[in-house]
């Protein structure tokens, strides 16, 4: 587990990440994806690429409207957990891209390898 300091305080990462991760959904039951969104780019900082933060990214780039941008972390959660593609072929919060022609082939690529 990794450790950092900052303003004299030590911070393990695992926690930082926690944290943002909880206070991302927070913001998405209030309904601020855009503000979701930036506490999982944050948490993306802290760690880097995880899937399942790439995939929270998505969905709060979705719900925000942000389409390209939910697509393209879309696909990067899928690159490392291609699991993913069939979680995203079925959550509501991709319901707005869900029609997009990108969304189906970044979906029916990965099913197409994985399968």
């Amino acid at each position: 587990m990794r450790q950092t300091r900052a303003k004299g305080c030590l911070f393990t990462i695992s926690h930082v990440t926690t944290g943002l991760v909880a206070i991302g959904w927070c913001l998405k039951k209030l309904e601020r994806p855009g503000d979701a969104a930036e506490a999982m780019r944050l948490a993306i900082e802290t760690v880097g690429k995880h899937p399942r933060l790439l995939y929270n990214l998505a969905c709060y780039h979705s719900l925000a409207g942000d389409d390209t941008e939910a697509l393209q972390a879309l696909m990067a959660a899928i690159s490392r957990y291609p699991q993913y593609a069939q979680v995203a072929a079925k959550d509501r919060d991709f319901d707005r891209v869900r029609s997009d022609p990108r969304f189906a082939a970044i979906v029916a690529e990965a099913n197409a390898v994985s399968g």
